[in-house]
């Protein structure tokens, strides 16, 4: 522990969990999932009938298996129905579907590094969260929403279903020619089917995401484009909101360059959308894209009393914090959520004034300190929980950013922030978790800190001043 003249920091841990109101040391603890093969790229094919609220899709998987021998494939789904499986010369292969999983025998055994690809077909069983048919009201339209945070992918596409491996994909879907379709990476094609009065889009992921952050929306939205230079950036809102959607999302461009250059890494995805939806009451990050809930939007008024633009600000973050790089496992939240906090952080700062990022730093740390008065202590690195939301708290969005400003305090500003720069460029594009973290600190700054994150990120507390 490091002294501190005139004060004395006190890591009373004993007496910090008597005052718990919520136990959260008796959850299971849970550790990063294994696996046997690596998963290289999704084409995932649907058919979408709004209307009928019905899913006919397929999963053309292509994989390498991590280990020699390897025969039976397992696969996450839950909630859909498998009608068929296929290798790919054509061959129908045996299968048993569980409540939460595909297991297919694949008639042969494969070595380590030899590609597989197999297709699945498949129907949505029921409704589900991962993917949700959404009815039009007075203020939406009829729509087809999702939100795959945590592992809600499987829901609607039998995948591997777990941060710690990435991929690339593709989403084509066929719907009604009245809708439009949104999904992750860049357009390639936009094709009328005449005959059947139907469109079909088809989008490509091309650099490799986790599946959580996969993104599927349609309805008749109207898109409003931008553009950062040769970036397209567009907003998706529902019609009649485009004048609102305008005003709310006008700093989207200024925000990503602000970004791009802080972090020296340019924006690292073939687009940016916003796309707003009825259930949500925040946002959600996805690959290139931004879920937002529909009272995101408002007008010039209502902007100066209650701004948005944090939230934006934190969303767009997570393009790096969370999409670039992603946790390897739900312990490690805090290199998405702490980091996209610490961003809005700055960037209040950056456009509002240093009074102005004083004072939002400061209701972060009180935000902590209510939970942590109100409910529970935990280490920021936390490997106890349920499900992984209960990991997104405020001891993982606020406190973890308040500890990556004593970071900066220590290391100084200009190892600090060519130690994000190094990080995200070392790791781009991999899952990742905190001791990769320390490693760029240590190399970077040519300081240890493991000192610095056992104190403040693998233990619980915070400092507690007597005078």
């Amino acid at each position: 522990m490091k002294p501190i003249s005139i004060i004395i920091i006190l890591f009373l841990f004993q007496q910090l969990t008597i005052a718990q109101k919520v136990d959260v040391y008796s959850r299971p603890v849970k550790t990063e999932r294994s696996r046997d093969f690596d998963a290289i790229h999704y084409k995932i094919i649907l058919n979408v009938d709004l209307e009928k609220k019905t899913l006919a899709g397929e999963n053309q998987i292509t994989l390498s298996p991590l280990n020699d021998n390897f025969e039976r494939c397992v696969l996450d789904a839950t909630d859909l129905v498998v009608t068929s499986v296929i290798n790919n010369d054509g061959k129908s292969l045996i299968f048993e579907q569980t409540d939460n999983q595909i297991i297919i025998n694949l008639s042969r055994q494969y070595n380590h590094a030899e590609t597989v690809k197999i297709t699945l077909n498949y129907t949505l069983g029921k409704p589900v969260l991962g993917l949700r048919f959404i009815d039009a009201t007075a203020t939406n339209p009829l729509m087809v929403s999702t939100d795959c945070f945590p592992d809600k992918a499987r829901q609607w596409i039998p995948c591997y279903d777990y941060p710690n491996d990435k991929v690339t994909t593709e989403m084509i879907v066929t719907v009604d020619k009245k809708y439009k379709v949104l999904s992750n990476g860049r357009l390639v094609s936009k094709n009328e089917n005449s005959m059947q009065e139907t469109v079909t889009y088809h989008w490509s992921q091309e650099l490799p995401h986790s599946t959580y952050l996969i993104n599927l929306h349609i309805a008749d939205y109207a898109v409003i484009e931008s553009s950062l230079g040769s970036l397209p950036i567009n907003y998706w809102v529902y019609k009649g909101l485009e004048e609102e959607a305008k005003t709310t999302f006008m700093k989207t461009p200024y925000m990503i360059d602000f970004y791009s250059k802080l972090y020296d890494y340019p924006y690292p995805w073939a687009k940016y959308d916003q796309v707003i939806t009825s259930y949500m009451g925040g946002g959600a990050e996805a690959t290139s894209a931004t879920i937002l809930g529909e009272g995101i939007v408002m007008d010039s008024i209502a902007e100066k009393d209650y701004s948005r633009e944090v939230v934006i600000a934190h969303e767009i973050a997570h393009q790096w914090w969370g999409d670039l790089i992603t946790l390897r496992s739900w312990e490690h939240t805090w290199l998405n959520e702490s980091f996209g906090t610490y961003s809005d952080y700055l960037y209040t700062r950056f456009d509002k004034g240093e009074d102005a990022g004083a004072y939002d730093l400061l209701g972060k740390k009180n935000q902590y300190l209510n939970e942590a008065h109100n409910r529970y202590i935990r280490p920021i690195v936390f490997n106890r929980y349920n499900n992984p939301g209960d990991n997104f708290d405020s001891h993982t969005y606020p406190k973890g950013a308040c500890m990556l400003h004593l970071l900066r305090y220590i290391l100084g500003d200009d190892a600090f922030f060519r130690t994000l720069s190094a990080f995200l460029h070392e790791n781009e594009f991999k899952p990742v978790d905190t001791h990769d973290f320390m490693k760029t600190v240590k190399e970077v700054s040519g300081k240890n800190m493991d000192w610095f994150f056992e104190q403040y990120i693998f233990s619980p507390g915070h400092p507690i001043f007597e005078v």
